[in-house]
């Protein structure tokens, strides 16, 4: 199996779109882990035609299958009850900002001599 730079300098770029997306919904984001309890846990989607695809409070026991609901490509962030604005924006801005380190990682990667 080898690498494939393209798909993954793509992944980067679509993260970095969707942690932005996220970040424009703090505030429903929010608003569901002002309502969750400590129970629960609040995932924040991101659909893979990068359109806000809500924020569901779910059950603590329920996460892992409640995951198989998410389409191919989408994207999910998770956030505790009671997680302030502030704080989910601080969250997506983490999260791009990992991603544009990734994307600034692997177009150097792909920019390197060839070996040989």
């Amino acid at each position: 199996m080898s690498f494939d730079a393209e798909a993954a300098i793509e992944r980067a770029v679509h993260t970095i779109e969707a942690s932005q997306v996220l970040a424009a919904k703090a505030m429903d984001i929010a608003h569901a882990c002002r309502e969750a309890t400590t129970e629960d846990v609040v995932v924040a989607v991101v659909d893979a035609d990068m359109s806000f695809g809500g924020a569901w409070i779910i059950p603590n026991q329920n996460i892992m299958p409640w995951e198989d609901r998410l389409e191919e490509g989408a994207w999910s962030l998770l956030f505790a009850p009671r997680t302030r604005v502030e704080e989910v924006v601080a969250q997506c801005a983490n999260l791009e900002e990992m991603a544009r380190r990734r994307w600034a990682m692997l177009k150097r990667w792909q920019s390197r001599p060839a070996l040989g």
